[in-house]
Parts: structure tokens; C-alpha cells; sequence
């Protein structure tokens, strides 16, 4: 328990994930003009970002509004009063994190250079590091039985 009160603590001093999205995104957007790397979309494929920005986005949010309407809270620093397990949630842990995930992939695409691209997965990794392995205690300790047979038949990503 104490172990997943000072993990709480950490979390509560870090940004939120929309807020490590946004710093994520306006790195990718400087690199693309400071260090943009090779070309590697040209023309209207980089349109295609926009398309996958957007399935990103919808992805979050309608993840969001499922949890919402169970009555338990969306962000990470609050106390879940239930396992969200249907919905998006049946398909993915975290269709929020894939949701914003997709979005800088598709942010990538729509800048069409190779150094953008790099920030995807280091995004990823902060986001599992920062967020998800934290969150995962807390359900783990609150809803010991239902986490345990949800982690077997859902994986973390996809």
C-alpha cells in the first residue's frame, strides 16, 4: 500500500498525459522545422495524418466518456471507483493513451519528415513508465480479482 501511495505522490507532481501530449506534439512541430531529417511523405499522402489524427482523437475521446458515464474518473491522479472493462476498454487497458499515441503518429504523418516520428515512441514509453504502470497498481490493489482476469484477457496496448 505504501508502495502505491509514493508511486500516487510521483504521479501527482507530473503532468497530466494531455499536457505530455501537447509538449509532445510542439517538439514534434520544432523539429520538423529546426531538424525535420529527410522527407519521407510528400504531397497529399502527408493528408492521410489528418485521417489518423482523428481516429486518434476519437478513440480518446469516446474512452473518456465511456469512463465517465461508469461514474469513475478520467484522470490518473483520482482514486478509480470502478474497473472499466467493456466498451473501448474491452478491445485495450488504455484506449486513451493508444488514442493520443495514434494522434502524434498521425501528427508524423501530417509533417512528413523523419525526426517528428522519433518523439511516438518516446511518448509511449513515458506515458507506460509515467501513467500506466502507476494506474495499474492502483486497480491492481483496489480490484485484485477483476484486474487480474482482465489483464489476461486484454493486453495493455492493443
Amino acid at each position: 500500500m505504501s508502495q502505491v501511495k509514493g508511486d500516487r505522490a510521483m504521479l501527482a507532481k507530473l503532468s497530466l498525459p494531455p499536457a505530455l501530449f501537447a509538449a509532445s506534439a510542439l517538439t514534434m512541430a520544432g523539429l520538423a522545422l529546426i531538424l525535420p531529417g529527410p522527407v519521407w511523405l510528400s504531397g497529399p499522402a502527408r493528408a492521410l495524418g489528418l485521417v489518423i489524427m482523428l481516429a486518434g482523437a476519437t478513440l480518446s475521446i469516446t474512452a473518456a466518456r465511456h469512463v465517465m458515464r461508469r461514474g469513475t474518473p478520467v484522470r490518473p491522479r483520482q482514486t478509480p471507483s470502478c474497473l472499466v472493462a467493456d466498451g473501448p476498454f474491452r478491445w485495450t487497458r488504455n484506449p486513451m493513451y493508444l488514442g493520443l499515441s495514434v494522434g502524434l503518429a498521425g501528427f508524423a504523418v501530417l509533417l512528413g519528415t523523419v525526426m517528428p516520428v522519433l518523439v511516438v515512441p518516446v511518448f509511449v514509453v513515458l506515458v507506460e513508465r509515467l501513467n500506466i504502470r502507476v494506474e495499474e497498481a492502483v486497480l491492481r490493489e483496489r480490484f485484485p480479482e477483476a484486474f487480474a482476469a482482465y489483464t489476461q484477457q486484454t493486453r495493455r496496448w492493443l
